[in-house]
């Protein structure tokens, strides 16, 4: 669902950076049409602005927030609204991060185990005051 302002974030634990750009990866049939990734899929989301997603794979694994989101867009501003809910210690190691901008996430799938790739969301933040 589309929401100005916020992010939904997603943290995620795989072998190297191929097997994440494969989960995400968008296909389109023999006639044009759009073809949701494993990660639209599995956590049924829908109807975002691909320009507005960001994904980074990060070459150490951190069970530490504010770690794996210090080089993102807007960093500060999430890690800080994130604080104010949770601890900055998660619940395992990752080593990925998606991010999508002005998209709040229902939470409707938390989490999803693919092949190589772990994926869990992790909550919808402010990203602008």
């Amino acid at each position: 669902m589309e929401y100005e302002g916020i992010v939904s974030i997603w943290m995620a634990k795989c072998e190297d950076i191929k097997d994440l750009q494969h989960y995400l990866q968008v296909n389109y049939s023999n006639f044009g049409d759009y073809l949701n990734s494993k990660f639209e899929k599995n956590f049924n989301v829908e109807c975002f602005d691909e320009e507005l997603k960001e994904i980074n794979f990060i070459e150490r694994d951190s069970d530490l927030f504010s770690d794996i989101m210090k080089d993102q867009s807007f960093s500060q501003n999430i890690i800080s609204d994130y604080s104010k809910k949770f601890s900055d210690k998660l619940d395992r190691k990752y080593n990925s991060i998606i991010l999508l901008y002005n998209f709040n996430y229902d939470g409707s799938v938390i989490e999803d185990h693919d092949n190589s790739v772990y994926v869990k969301f992790i909550g919808s933040f402010k990203y602008r005051t």
